[in-house]
């Protein structure tokens, strides 16, 4: 049966560092625009915003945690560990959204408000900026969280409607009070919706622009069968799935773990699901932006772990075991950034390779 761990759980095998293999391009160049002829979605000419890393001395810790365990030390106090270590997260997301609602949902609060997490939101924001949007679009933030994409969009977009969804109405709470601080006039124009995503119930078409910031979608087992009602069981997408699940790399050192083939061909199946609600609501024609944890730009990666990567996100144009998966997207072009938000990553599996990295944004055009 099907469990939904965290995408940064997802991405840690999918991302690993492949020995050398992206040597020329780790901390290099950005990825360029993809596909051909003009296209209007695409950045200024020279292609994406060139690579850069965010400062190393960051500590991933917000400023009042850091002034809360410098003041103890003075004292001559004992520090309490951090919070991650106090959490089991594998027990913790068993809950499904509830997890956010508690403890799980304050360690991303206080994550998601230190330096190295403030930066990337500008980052993204600042990317996001520079893509042909319409006059007044109306952009949706999927798993919202508590607002810090959402406060950068808003910014960003003084001309925009914004929607903020999330499956935690603890969260969506948070958020709401978030923007109300930084402007009382915030919500004429930022509405939130409590969903359970993936939810293919909202209204299609719903947004010029989605966008998917550090996904940390959890779901519980008894969910299985929604899944399976919106594309788990698709015939053609399962052949493929389990052909990508199946398949390894021609060179054995570029492995990127040893996943079982049933639990891969699970996570990819799932991740598809979610793929597929995204594209439910973006207009025809319209982006999707998805920036996820990882260790290389896209084209970084192996051909498989790319296929594998566009298998999820829909944009897949290969055939595998004599079939082509269903496409909704089409992938433009990508960015990547070096990090410590790739901590997040470390944080949940005490993995210490899981502690380089970045995150990579894929920009996608609704088919």
């Amino acid at each position: 049966m099907a469990r939904l761990l965290p995408a940064s759980v997802w991405t840690r095998r999918r991302y690993r560092r492949v020995e050398r293999r992206a040597a020329g391009v780790e901390g290099g160049a950005a990825s360029g625009p993809g596909g051909s002829g003009a296209d209007p979605t695409r950045l200024p000419r020279g292609g994406c915003p060139p690579w850069r890393a965010e400062r190393d001395e960051d500590r991933g810790e917000t400023l009042p945690e850091t002034h809360r365990r410098t003041a103890r030390r003075d004292r001559g106090e004992r520090t309490p560990p951090p919070r991650y270590l106090q959490i089991d997260f594998e027990r913790e997301f068993e809950k499904g959204r509830a997890a956010y609602d508690r403890v799980v949902g304050e360690w991303w609060r206080e994550r998601s408000e230190d330096r190295p997490h403030a930066l990337a939101y500008r980052n993204i924001a600042s990317f996001i900026g520079r893509l042909r949007l319409p006059p007044n679009p109306v952009i949706l933030d999927y798993a919202c969280g508590h607002g810090s994409m959402l406060l950068r969009l808003y910014k960003r977009f003084p001309n925009a409607r914004l929607i903020g969804v999330d499956g935690s109405s603890v969260q969506i709470e948070k958020a709401r009070n978030r923007l109300r601080r930084a402007d009382r006039r915030a919500l004429d124009r930022v509405r939130f919706i409590e969903s359970h995503l993936p939810d293919f119930s909202l209204p299609r078409g719903l947004a010029d622009l989605v966008v998917f910031t550090f996904p940390q979608i959890v779901a519980s087992p008894d969910e299985q069968p929604y899944y399976d009602k919106h594309g788990y069981r698709h015939p053609v997408d399962r052949v493929v799935g389990k052909a990508l699940a199946r398949m390894r790399e021609p060179d054995p050192e570029d492995e990127t773990g040893d996943d079982d083939p049933d639990e891969l061909f699970d996570e990819l199946m799932t991740n598809r699901v979610v793929g597929r609600n995204m594209r439910q609501l973006v207009r025809d024609g319209g982006l999707c932006v998805r920036v996820e944890y990882s260790n290389s730009i896209r084209e970084g990666l192996t051909q498989l772990v790319q296929d594998r990567t566009a298998f999820e996100e829909g944009s897949l144009d290969r055939p595998y075991a004599g079939r082509k998966a269903e496409r909704y997207f089409e992938y433009l072009f990508g960015d990547y950034h070096r990090s410590r938000v790739i901590e997040d990553v470390y944080h949940q599996t005490r993995d210490r390779t899981d502690m380089e990295g970045g995150y990579m944004t894929a920009v996608l055009r609704a088919l």
